[in-house]
């Protein structure tokens, strides 16, 4: 039966929980506009950044008392990473991840008084400059909303799957193997359409032992960033048949110097373990077809 096979990776869900691409116009105009009167001091302060030396800042500030969402662009060389938090006490406060290697970034703020998470009612606040010193190669191993590799039970879980591996691909094998027999595909969310409002995120997606293809890919890219190995969730297209495909989500893995396609999805679906791990890349493009990487 192939159709349980058709895996969508939530259209609706990636727009609003990864990029927000729909509602990014709202703070970008914004910041257009006010530019000219923030860039004196921008430049006034560059010499005094506040240094990072590991990649990771502490961003938290008291809100208007009538706000109820805090949008942030964290901007470096063109790269734009947009997120959205909800006001607690009038106050928001998180980590941000410095993904984009050593260097200037600019966090730029706007608040919302609207209870729509994706009004357009979001007003410019004063941005923040930092300068970023790490100059360690982090790309695809930090932590993000959706690949939440930092939260302590996501680390302890990667620690004992992965405890007596020998190597860096014993231990993927292992953490793909753990995945695979431990979560369920969700076909009734899939069947019913209610994928698109549902957050599969890795600790949504681990406390629930249910998800979608991007469930799957996310907890997998947390469980190996946690212990130290470099990976990339896909985005693209998954083909069944030579009639069937559809939006699919997994996984490259860096091993060995090269990056290592994995679809923990479909071995998961199919039950043949390994069909979609460490195969050659031609091989494994037969049937997938890779269409952006998400540096989150």
């Amino acid at each position: 039966m192939k159709k349980p096979l058709l895996i969508f990776v939530m259209a609706l869900n990636l727009s609003l929980a990864i990029s927000a691409s729909a509602h990014a116009f709202d703070i970008g105009k914004i910041i257009e506009k006010t530019k000219q009167s923030t860039a004196a001091s921008s430049a006034s302060t560059d010499s005094g950044l506040l240094k990072i030396s590991d990649s990771k800042y502490i961003f938290s500030r008291e809100t208007s008392p009538e706000s109820k969402w805090v949008m942030l662009n964290v901007v470096k060389d063109g790269n734009k990473e947009q997120i959205l938090l909800p006001v607690v006490n009038s106050r928001v406060s998180l980590t941000i991840y410095l993904r984009n290697g050593a260097g200037v970034y600019e966090i730029q703020v706007a608040e919302s008084a609207s209870a729509e998470k994706y009004g357009s009612g979001y007003f410019v606040k004063p941005s923040v400059k930092i300068e970023n010193i790490d100059k360690r190669n982090m790309s695809f191993l930090l932590p993000s909303e959706l690949v939440q590799s930092d939260n302590a039970e996501i680390i302890a879980l990667a620690k004992t799957i992965t405890a007596g591996a020998v190597d860096e691909m014993d231990m993927i094998k292992k953490i793909h193997t753990y995945v695979a027999q431990t979560i369920k595909y969700d076909y009734d969310s899939y069947y019913d359409g209610s994928y698109a409002t549902k957050a599969f995120d890795a600790i949504t997606t681990l406390k629930k032992l249910t998800g979608v293809c991007a469930g799957y890919s996310d907890l997998y890219a947390a469980l190996a960033r946690a212990v130290g190995i470099r990976t990339k969730v896909i985005y693209g297209i998954g083909y069944m048949s030579k009639t069937e495909s559809g939006d699919h989500a997994w996984n490259e893995v860096f091993i060995n110097n090269n990056w290592m396609s994995v679809d923990v999805t479909w071995d998961s679906t199919t039950g043949r373990m390994f069909k979609y791990f460490n195969i050659p890349e031609e091989v494994f493009d037969q049937d997938h077809q890779k269409q952006t990487e998400q540096a989150i």
